[in-house]
């Protein structure tokens, strides 16, 4: 036995295991990882969140008179077609019982060559005093994706011609004329009506529709000359054009010119379908 050299050896090993320990711990998080035991941390994805596209459905106002027209806008229609459309329809109709329509490529009872997915149009509104609402369909079907708040139609009481007594009608000799831009409509549908020759015109001269046959004052809806609408305008004419609203009821009308909130007929014209 040589205690010199098992002394040396000892005092080798206990300052070796020494060394190692300090160095384990100064690099504890680098050994950690070399060794496989760090945990990994999660990078958090974000979740795409959906886009849905609500179609919207309004009109200008929620009355009109019977008759009348409003402008309804639309928008938000995703992948839009030219027959898409609106109707007007009695609060509670099925979904085919539509009174008028117009596609929204248009804005007409025909279709446009551009389809649209928001956008103003002019409808028409029955005659007959009621709840409405409007619906916007899908491609000449009855997908509904959007419904109006309810209109309510009225019965005009001031635009409404009166009538003014005359004591003796005085015959028209005259050369007035109005006539329609077809001879059919569709039920509920336009027309452009164009009149001429009025004399001494005034603010107060109607076009009224009318059955065949029917009193003077019998008229199903009506417009003054001076300004297309219901209400009077601020200038006479003698001659112009506008667009006529015709009944949803079908048959055969007429139009008649009328002098100033009266029953006094200056000119009629040839007999128009409604179908």
């Amino acid at each position: 036995m040589n205690p010199t050299l098992t002394s040396s050896t000892a005092s080798f090993c206990q300052t070796s295991k020494t060394q190692v320990q300090n160095y384990v711990a100064a690099n504890s998080s680098c050994l950690s990882v070399i060794g496989g035991t760090a945990t990994p941390t999660p990078t958090p994805i974000a979740t795409p969140t959906p886009i849905i596209t609500v179609a919207t459905l309004t009109a200008s106002s929620s009355t009109v008179a019977a008759g009348g027209r409003l402008n309804v806008s639309f928008s938000g229609v995703s992948s839009p077609s030219t027959t898409d459309w609106i109707g007007v329809f009695s609060v509670g109709a099925s979904d085919s019982s539509y009174l008028s329509y117009v596609y929204t490529s248009s804005g007409t009872q025909t279709p446009g060559s551009t389809a649209l997915s928001a956008g103003t149009v002019s409808v028409t509104f029955p005659t007959t005093p009621g709840l409405y609402e409007l619906r916007l369909n899908r491609n000449n079907g009855f997908t509904r994706i959007a419904t109006s708040a309810q209109i309510t139609v009225t019965t005009s009481t001031t635009a409404t011609p009166t009538p003014t007594p005359v004591a003796t009608p005085t015959p028209t000799t005259g050369t007035a004329t109005v006539s329609a831009s077809s001879s059919t409509v569709t039920a509920g549908g336009t027309l452009n009506v164009t009149w001429s020759g009025v004399t001494s015109p005034t603010t107060t001269d109607w076009i009224g529709v009318f059955p065949i046959g029917a009193a003077d004052y019998g008229y199903l809806s009506y417009i003054y000359t001076s300004s297309g609408t219901p209400s009077p305008g601020s200038t006479a004419l003698s001659a112009g054009t506008a667009a006529m609203s015709f009944p949803t009821t079908p048959g055969v009308y007429e139009l008649r010119v009328n002098r100033n909130n009266g029953g006094v007929r200056v000119a009629t014209s040839a007999q128009i379908t409604v179908r």
